[in-house]
């Protein structure tokens, strides 16, 4: 298939079987880069055993596998590409490599694909999420006690700023926070799907997956956020 110019193809897949997250390896949890506690581990061995419970079907069915990078149009994209599912009932932002592990069949059968964004908007979309808009109790909880004193994107900035392990600071480890290679890259850093497109220009990668999958309707943006997007931006 031919690209269009605003995608951009992998490279090839390795032939080699991925070795996944040994649930039973804890020494590996040090490695990742946020590492996981073990319950996680545990919750991906359970998805593995029975993967159509929890809306990995929609995947299989159109030949699509597309992964959920936090802040980059996925639930608009989701509703145009599994219309008949609703996206809450879709599994959440996952990475392809859990996806490779997990239900290695889906993955190795459909045309993997993941949107991407300009960093700093996404990073200021994250920040926007989570100081006004987050219905997750945790994360409320955060925002409004432990980080009361972060009003603006500058106070955010500040913080992070002054943190000396930044991996290592409780928002930071949070989905929305997590750099959009770990969600496209397996461990060694090979990228792992096969069509990138950027959340900014959209429209040919849409065609394209429209013409593999044979769904209809248009692209409609979703749970935008609002906020501050300027700050002192530091080398992260």
């Amino acid at each position: 298939v031919s690209l269009p110019p605003s995608c951009t193809c992998a490279p090839s897949r390795s032939a080699l079987p991925s070795p996944g997250l040994e649930v039973s390896d804890t020494s590996r949890l040090a490695k990742l880069p946020f590492v996981l506690s073990l319950k996680k581990l545990m919750t991906r061995y359970r998805f593995a055993k029975k993967p159509n419970e929890h809306g990995v079907g929609a995947f299989r069915e159109s030949g699509t596998l597309f992964i959920r990078v936090p802040k980059n149009a996925t639930s608009s994209v989701c509703d145009l590409l599994y219309s008949d599912v609703q996206s809450t009932d879709l599994p959440g932002h996952q990475s392809a490599e859990f996806f490779r592990f997990a239900v290695p069949d889906v993955y190795a059968n459909s045309v993997v694909c993941a949107s991407i964004r300009n960093p700093r908007e996404r990073f200021s979309s994250a920040f926007n999420y989570y100081k006004h808009s987050t219905t997750i109790p945790q994360a409320r909880q955060l925002m409004d006690e432990e980080l009361s004193f972060i009003e603006t994107m500058d106070d955010f900035i500040a913080y992070l700023k002054a943190q000396p392990d930044l991996e290592a600071t409780k928002i930071m480890r949070w989905h929305h926070f997590r750099r959009q290679v770990d969600f496209i890259t397996a461990p060694n850093g090979q990228i792992i799907v096969d069509l990138l497109f950027a959340v900014e220009d959209p429209h040919d990668a849409i065609a394209l997956l429209q013409k593999h999958s044979g769904f209809s309707g248009q692209l409609e943006r979703k749970n935008t956020s609002t906020g501050d997007r300027t700050g002192d931006w530091p080398d992260f």
